[in-house]
């Protein structure tokens, strides 16, 4: 049953879904622009598809390599070889994979 009122298919309303929200929709925005970049090919500029601000520069080039030593020469100093080179290993992997995959 139905109230009387069915006129037809339901047609959605023509606005656009982050008019509400201007947050939102420069996000939303920033992923489409994003999302073209990555169908054009790399950049030029660039490394392996990637561009690098300042951040990534402090991210790859200071604190990864400098943590890792650091953590790693303290395992070893405390734990010994065994323990410092399974650190290393292990921190060298995770900073290849986040240099990778970030």
């Amino acid at each position: 049953g139905g109230d009387g009122d069915e006129d037809g298919e339901y047609e959605p309303p023509d606005v656009e879904p982050y008019d509400q929200d201007p947050a939102m929709k420069s996000r939303y925005q920033k992923f489409l622009d994003a999302q073209k970049k990555k169908k054009g090919g790399k950049e030029e500029g660039s490394f392996m598809g990637k561009t690098w601000g300042p951040a990534s520069w402090v991210g790859f080039v200071i604190i990864g390599p400098v943590l890792t030593a650091g953590v790693s020469v303290f395992i070893f100093m405390t734990r010994g070889p065994m323990w410092g080179l399974g650190v290393f290993l292990a921190l060298v992997v995770l900073d290849s994979l986040l240099f990778y995959f970030g």
